[in-house]
């Protein structure tokens, strides 16, 4: 499937006219109707489900936060990765507990923690995956933070979690996939893969992450700033993915390796906050078919965040704004439900052709037999019924207007 292809299009067009002929004011659904017709779209039918949601969360250590290096980068050390690590595993953790509270599988993997997690035992329910590529990144203080070789294996252990996700369904589109990562240091490698991406000076794409403090931020931009100027020769022609393998990180990567495959296949993702955002917007730069596919979830309190919404492409609107940026996928998850209600609106809400048409069985407003405009007394009813000395018609009668919806 290659979703923004001629059938994707024709789709996008059939669930337009059909969201807008549902019983209400058109748009009155907001955001809401964006998501259904590309759901329609992805899914190739007016009529939507969800049957599988899923949480991955890539999980990684950054060079940069080493000793010797710019540990200050995070206000939490550096060992942190490894013990949030088992708290997902064993259920602890709020990504967990937002997935069991929405009906959301979770599946926590390892492609590069800076400890040896092989013995961390998972809660029943909980998918592990060890996929560890290495012991954290390189320093991008020192140049590429991924060789060549890492990138690509991170971008495949992202592809392989969609293929595990896309298994346990009858096809791909009915898996909706949340986009999650954890990792001390990944807002700053983030904001570095965002400040390539874009070009937009350091001190605009970084933010407080875990709680810096004033002289905190300062040395994340520095950092980030040294990093980009450590890696300009790769960074010049603003490629996404060798901006990822010279400043990013390996969850970083797995995340975009994710949004490229689910691209590929289809698959429907919600994206996270400011980092998962990040990994968006580089796939989505590398390959069109990433946009298509991706539904962001909110629009995170961190700096930077509305930057990599921008860098991802028009169809990056975010629908929540709670102040979150915990990372996760915590955002991705509460916005399980909203997707599911978009469906919904779109499988199960009468149009307004076949309300009309219930009221005119009952005495009321008749359904026009050929299936377009209002019928007699909906039009009396909103003021454009015909005069029979072709006058003007007369004005609405407001009591009517309750028995279709409330303006």
């Amino acid at each position: 499937m290659s979703p923004p292809d001629g059938d994707f299009q024709h789709w996008l067009v059939r669930a337009q006219e059909a969201v807008d002929g549902k019983a209400k004011p058109k748009g009155s659904l907001g955001l809401l109707e964006e998501w259904a017709v590309r759901l329609c779209a992805l899914q190739r039918t007016l009529r939507p489900r969800l049957d599988v949601a899923r949480l991955v969360v890539f999980a990684a250590d950054h060079g940069v936060t080493a000793e010797g290096q710019a540990p200050g980068v995070s206000a939490y050390p550096r060992a942190l990765t490894a013990s949030v690590f088992g708290a997902v595993a064993a259920g602890h953790s709020a990504c967990a507990a937002l997935c069991a509270a929405n009906g959301v599988s979770l599946e926590l993997i390892d492609v590069g923690v800076d400890a040896d997690v092989a013995g961390v035992a998972a809660a029943p329910g909980i998918g592990l995956v060890h996929a560890k590529i290495r012991r954290g990144t390189s320093s991008m203080l020192a140049g590429p933070a991924l060789a060549p070789a890492e990138l690509e294996a991170a971008l495949e252990a992202g592809a392989a979690a969609v293929a595990r996700a896309a298994a346990g369904v009858a096809s791909p589109p009915l898996c909706v996939l949340c986009v999650g990562e954890l990792g001390i240091g990944n807002t700053t490698a983030a904001a570095a893969v965002l400040a390539a991406l874009t070009g937009a000076p350091p001190e605009e794409v970084c933010g407080r992450g875990t709680g810096l403090d004033d002289a905190g931020l300062r040395l994340k931009c520095a950092t980030v700033a040294a990093a980009l100027a450590a890696n300009a020769a790769v960074l010049e022609g603003r490629d996404p993915l060798a901006a990822l393998a010279a400043v990013g990180g390996l969850e970083v990567a797995a995340m975009a390796g994710a949004y490229l495959a689910a691209g590929r296949l289809g698959m429907p993702c919600l994206v996270d906050g400011f980092i998962s955002g990040v990994a968006a917007a580089a796939a989505a730069r590398a390959n069109p078919n990433a946009a298509a596919v991706q539904f962001w979830s909110h629009a995170s309190a961190e700096r930077g965040a509305a930057a990599a919404a921008a860098a991802a492409g028009g169809s990056a609107r975010p629908v929540l704004t709670m102040g979150l940026r915990l990372g996760e996928g915590t955002g991705a998850v509460l916005a399980v439900p909203l997707l599911r209600s978009a469906a919904a609106v779109m499988r199960d809400m009468a149009s307004l052709q076949e309300v009309l048409a219930a009221a005119g069985a009952g005495g009321g407003a008749a359904a026009p037999p050929d299936g377009g405009g209002a019928g007699p007394a909906a039009q009396a009813c909103n003021g454009t019924a015909a005069q029979p000395d072709g006058g003007d018609p007369p004005p609405p009668d407001d009591s009517c207007r309750p028995v279709l919806w409330s303006l």
